[in-house]
């Protein structure tokens, strides 16, 4: 993580940068407002010493807003602390400190962030996914659990992402062949490869996803189900679709249009990870 400790006490900024650096952080240190004003680089997260005699640190929370900005402060009032966080910065701590309670600081509002940034690109994928989709709102608000859904890979895909957006549930997706994760709860689980499953397998499935909110992908009827929904066929043809291939279809529909990191996160994988799905099935990115 890129960090920029702004501290006119030299002695305090180098102790800090050197245990930060030590955890594998890159640190760049500032002795002056005027000397962070400079930079034009864009770093992580800012720490930002609040001790400055006739001088304002507001247009450096204006200047760093988009990182993680932690406020380092002598003592606690409204000017050091209650203003500058309502002018945007994320949080402050109290000098003297212990350099844990710093690193825990920043690693959570980091890890709130990544899950802030996931949430919003899942989001939109679900939103973008739902346009192509077109079933009633009214027979949205009316589903029965478990479901099944009927129609080719890629519309079914569309379906169940608006079908999640109408219901404002969260969406997990789980293979037929192992269903250990899923209960009862608010989230909304899709199956797309139900028709992997044998005769036998299928009457289990059901058995066992009763009242369950649950919807399970198929190109024929099954028995069993409490409601069913059947989509319009599209210009390609039914198949059956595993995880993989899911998540193969989806980089390719979606990449030119998210940045790898929202669309790693919208499939719960690392950027690592995406770069290897890419290379494993040979898709390459448009330039």
């Amino acid at each position: 993580m890129k960090i920029l400790i702004i501290e006119s006490e030299s002695y305090l900024a180098q102790s800090i940068a050197n245990k930060l650096g030590a955890l594998g952080h890159e640190c760049t240190n500032a002795a002056s407002l005027a000397a962070a004003a400079s930079l034009a680089e864009e770093f992580e997260a800012v720490l930002l010493s609040t001790s400055w005699s006739g001088a304002s640190f507001y247009p450096l929370i204006e200047k760093f807003r988009r990182s993680i900005i932690i406020l380092m402060v002598a003592y606690v009032d409204s000017e050091t602390v209650l203003n500058p966080v309502k002018a945007g910065a994320t949080d402050y701590i109290q000098k003297p400190f212990m350099i844990e309670e710093l690193i825990k600081k920043i690693e959570h509002y980091a890890q709130f962030r990544s899950l802030k940034s996931q949430n919003e690109a899942y989001e939109a994928l679900l939103k973008e996914a739902s346009l192509s989709c077109e079933i009633l709102h009214t027979r949205l608000t009316q589903i029965k659990f478990p479901l099944l859904l009927r129609g080719d890979a890629a519309a079914r895909a569309a379906a169940v992402f608006k079908i999640a957006l109408a219901l404002k549930s969260r969406l997990k997706i789980l293979s037929a062949q192992s269903l250990e994760p899923l209960e009862r709860g608010a989230e909304i689980f899709y199956v797309p490869d139900f028709d992997s499953l044998s005769g036998a397998q299928k009457e289990k499935f059901i058995s066992k996803t009763k009242s369950m909110r649950v919807i399970a992908g198929s190109i024929s009827a099954q028995k069993g189900f409490s409601d069913e929904i059947t989509l319009g066929s599209s210009k390609e043809r039914s198949e059956i679709l595993s995880i993989e291939e899911y998540v193969k279809l989806t980089i390719v529909a979606h990449q030119d249009e998210y940045f790898d990191s929202d669309l790693a996160a919208a499939l719960g994988i690392s950027r690592k990870s995406l770069w290897e799905k890419r290379k494993k099935y040979g898709i390459a990115r448009k330039k």
